[in-house]
């Protein structure tokens, strides 16, 4: 039997018995197993999240499986999420920092401050991609960057546009009616 599975096997017991206590110490080292297993890494704040979701939730397990199996699936989940998401976080922090080292926004034309305006409107990484366009680099360029690939950059920045092209209608209707 594999750590993961005698991990289990413990979990099950203790769901079994129902004592909130061994549960609890159980199933915190089960999911921290889990996290480690699916993303290579340890983070105590997403284990407690996840056990606390665990916990509250436990009355929704049916019972057509073991219990540890339930936990495993709906850790996994969550654990790689998680992990999508910070790695992201970690892309949109690298892209803003070399947009900023690239220039300031005084070496923009008028359009470009405008798109730039309602760009502070967008999410971190899109505005990141944003300013990157602005300062003239291109889509392999900018994948470097923010290492992304080449292909996702491109249609990202068809998003960001049709994006752009709304919040700036939905802008001048508001203009507009403020004008009557």
């Amino acid at each position: 039997m594999n750590p993961t599975q005698q991990l289990g096997v413990k979990l099950d017991e203790a769901f079994a018995a129902g004592e909130s206590e061994p549960l609890y110490r159980w199933l915190w080292r089960y999911v921290a197993l889990v996290l480690w297993l699916r993303t290579g890494e340890k983070d105590e704040d997403f284990v407690a999240e996840a056990v606390n979701y665990l916990l509250l939730n436990k009355t929704a397990f049916r019972g057509d499986c073991n219990f540890s199996s339930w936990v495993f699936k709906i850790v996994s989940r969550r654990a790689i999420d998680w992990n999508k998401k910070r790695r992201q976080k970690a892309q949109c922090e690298v892209g803003l920092e070399a947009a900023d080292r690239l220039g300031s926004e005084e070496s923009l034309g008028e359009g470009s401050l405008k798109l730039l305006k309602l760009a502070e409107r967008l999410p971190e990484d899109e505005q990141a991609i944003v300013q990157l366009y602005l300062k003239g680099l291109t889509q392999t360029e900018i994948a470097e960057v923010i290492h992304y690939h080449q292909q996702g950059v491109f249609k990202k920045w068809k998003r960001i546009l049709r994006h752009l092209k709304e919040l700036a209608n939905e802008t001048e209707s508001r203009q507009q009616g403020e004008v009557l």
